[in-house]
């Protein structure tokens, strides 16, 4: 795993993503994990998910930070979006401290949704909910956030869709070309290939059968 200050680049998009980059690297939590800790500004998320997934049919979105913790049961997988008051609050509604999570413009609330279903957790910060200490609120939101994941129960859906992910990532399944299902990589050997040799197809042999 790459430390966390040798994975952190200078590429935040905006004066106010990098004050955030600053305070990131400065949290207790960042500086307590080290190399257990990756964070990646501008992380093209819809990139990664449609090399992965070929059934995703959403916008190649780009999230402000990704950052990945090695825990006990695994990678965590951290979105941190920072909404600044012109482009993600809708600006019709009086909107303050006490209301403004109900009056997220709606592209946000579903990009965080469908994310979520990939297994990503999210962390939005804005002016309204980052207080007088925003290091301390960062630390200890991330906390909280690795505290429910150790205790949360996952949905069946969920997990199916990180099992998928990681399975194309480890090379134990791909996907069929022509019914575009993701299977294991056993579910393609065909033994007519190679002059009766046998080998692994890009057709799955369900499909073939079929």
């Amino acid at each position: 795993m790459t430390s966390a200050w040798s994975s952190v680049s200078s590429d935040a998009r905006s004066p106010m993503e990098s004050k955030v980059l600053q305070w990131l690297q400065q949290t207790p939590f960042v500086l307590a994990h080290g190399d257990a800790v990756e964070i990646i500004p501008q992380f093209p998320v819809g990139d990664y998910l449609r090399q992965l997934d070929p059934t995703y049919q959403h916008p190649a979105w780009r999230v402000d930070f990704l950052v990945t913790v090695q825990t006990v049961r695994g990678a965590l997988q951290i979105v941190i979006e920072y909404d600044g008051f012109e482009f993600h609050f809708r600006r019709d509604k009086p909107v303050h401290v006490g209301n403004h999570e109900r009056y997220l413009v709606e592209a946000d609330v579903e990009r965080q949704l469908t994310l979520e279903s990939y297994g990503y957790r999210f962390l939005r910060i804005n002016r309204f909910n980052l207080g007088n200490d925003p290091v301390q609120t960062l630390s200890d939101r991330l906390y909280r956030l690795i505290e429910v994941a150790g205790t949360e129960i996952r949905s069946a859906a969920v997990d199916q869709v990180i099992e998928q992910v990681q399975g194309l990532e480890s090379k134990e399944k791909k996907v069929c070309s022509r019914c575009g299902q993701i299977r294991s990589q056993e579910e393609f050997f065909d033994p007519d290939l190679r002059a009766g040799a046998g080998g692994v197809g890009r057709i799955c042999m369900p499909c073939k059968v079929s």
